[in-house]
């Protein structure tokens, strides 16, 4: 059976995981079962051991784990993060040290939410690598709008105007531009003329992140 229709089963996967903590478990090995939020668990449960142990490794294939673990682990410790390769594929390891020496690691958890992650809508047509990029080549306007999304004080609509600065920005606009205006060409060039409806009626953002290959995989049309 393919591990992924396995794992589809809520029993078997639920079943799985009691097998492993009891067997680990027997083998004086500490194991955890993590209720919710995964990646948080993990990355707190790391964050403990780094303060009593000199090397520290997550293994994982999310990347959330190393974005948690670049902009949670203080600047003093350091925790590796190993990602199995598969075939052809190597395997790969990321030091937070290493990472947090790059100028935007400050802005880590911005960019890698807003190009969408487990709790945020992927963007149409655009990537992490993107929204990096635009780091690089503007690095004192992209922190600015990521700084607004930092401050506890910013208001909504603040908030709302740095998002529609950071999409303008992505998609090469001008800030003049007004935000409906770019969805509707975008959609328009995405459908080639077909109607389809707000990005509301799969992820519930009212079109705000323009999810407009979710809307086409999902089948989304309007009557």
């Amino acid at each position: 059976m393919v591990q992924q229709n396995f794992l589809a089963n809520e029993k078997n996967k639920t079943k799985l995981i009691e097998l492993l903590v009891e067997t680990l478990t027997a083998r004086t090995t500490e194991a955890s079962t993590a209720i919710g939020d995964s990646d948080g668990s993990i990355v707190r449960c790391d964050l403990n051991k780094v303060t009593s142990h000199l090397s520290v490794v997550v293994i994982g294939d999310d990347v959330d784990l190393l974005v948690l673990l670049t902009a949670l682990t203080p600047p003093d410790r350091n925790v590796y993060f190993m990602k199995p390769g598969r075939g052809n594929i190597e395997d790969k390891i990321y030091s937070t040290r290493q990472v947090q020496e790059v100028p935007f690691s400050g802005s880590i958890l911005f960019s890698h939410s807003f190009t969408g992650c487990d709790t945020t809508c992927a963007i149409f047509n655009k990537n992490k690598l993107t929204i990096l990029k635009c780091f690089l080549k503007m690095p004192n306007e992209t922190k600015a709008i990521a700084d607004i999304f930092y401050d506890p004080t910013s208001t909504p609509d603040a908030v709302a105007q740095a998002g529609e600065k950071m999409f303008l920005t992505l998609y090469q606009a001008p800030l003049s531009e007004l935000i409906q205006l770019l969805r509707e060409i975008l959609h328009q060039d995405m459908n080639a003329g077909r109607q389809v409806s707000h990005c509301s009626s799969v992820c519930g953002c009212d079109g705000a992140c323009m999810n407009s290959a979710q809307i086409r995989k999902e089948g989304v049309e309007e009557d």
